[in-house]
């Protein structure tokens, strides 16, 4: 099978990602070629190429981990966050289960580092002594809830940002772990609600030993255990939240029981996300 992909996103590498070490797994003799000369073409959502490829003679695999929606005038099927299968044409991929390393592939060039799988259960962070109290990591706030919950909490006891707004952005996510890694409690917020939408935000924060305080509705419990974590959703204000919080980080036994809760409410394998795989190219008879 002649495999191309285009449209993804910064330093993504088309001989080395997780796209193709899943395929590889399932099938023999994949080769990696220019788009032209594709059977199959594997686009994500950061531009607009995949469109100059030949439909008729080229099957077309969308992949998203953006809050975005496939479009399939434009693709064969899809692995999406969706829990809609769209009439059996898409596969649910939440870009969190991309976050862990099921091929021992070392990381990639983006992402640089993957967790191992056996920190699903515990990681080593979390034995670091988690000296400081709250951090939020974020680029973005285009609902304005994250810089709330930061400003709010920072004159309960000082907290920390990293990210584009305070100006100390950094690229990696071994460097992201070890910063959350010192830290009792991140905000982790998605930067929108939408069922399924649940990215890599919290499995980062768990990993790292921190009591996550996330932002997503009630169907991430499709996915994670809601006893594992703070979710906003629960909560009538950031205001409130903020009162649960502080209850939390005054009684060490509430810091147990949520750190000693399991993140999953279905403990994640490869062999899920190779079934996934395994559909879509049924679907495209490949």
């Amino acid at each position: 099978m002649k495999i191309a992909f285009t449209d993804f996103w910064w330093k993504f590498e088309n001989d080395s990602n997780f796209f193709i070490d899943s395929i590889r797994e399932i099938r023999e003799g994949v080769e990696v070629v220019d788009k032209s000369k594709a059977d199959l073409l594997v686009y994500s959502c950061f531009g607009s190429d995949h469109k100059t490829v030949d439909s008729d003679s080229t099957k077309k695999l969308y992949f998203t981990g953006e809050n975005t929606r496939p479009n399939f005038e434009e693709c064969d099927t899809s692995l999406t966050f969706d829990f809609d299968d769209h009439g059996g044409k898409n596969e649910r991929l939440p870009l969190w289960m991309l976050q862990y390393d099921w091929y021992n592939s070392g990381g990639y060039v983006n992402p640089k580092f993957l967790m191992p799988v056996e920190w699903i259960k515990k990681s080593p962070l979390w034995e670091v002594p988690k000296n400081n109290f709250c951090v939020a990591i974020f680029n973005r706030d285009h609902i304005g809830n994250r810089v709330e919950f930061l400003q709010k909490i920072a004159s309960y006891k000082k907290s920390h940002g990293f990210g584009e707004p305070f100006k100390n952005w950094f690229y990696g996510e071994d460097q992201k772990l070890n910063i959350l890694s010192q830290f009792r409690f991140t905000m982790c917020f998605e930067n929108t609600l939408q069922d399924g939408y649940h990215t890599e935000k919290l499995v980062h924060a768990k990993a790292a030993g921190c009591i996550p305080i996330y932002w997503a509705n009630d169907r991430v419990a499709d996915d994670f255990n809601p006893n594992a974590f703070i979710n906003l959703h629960d909560y009538e204000s950031v205001d409130e939240m903020i009162d649960v919080v502080k209850k939390i980080d005054s009684d060490p036994k509430l810091q147990k029981n949520i750190l000693d809760s399991d993140l999953f409410a279905v403990e994640p394998s490869k062999q899920q996300i190779l079934s996934k795989f395994e559909s879509c190219l049924r679907i495209m008879n490949l």
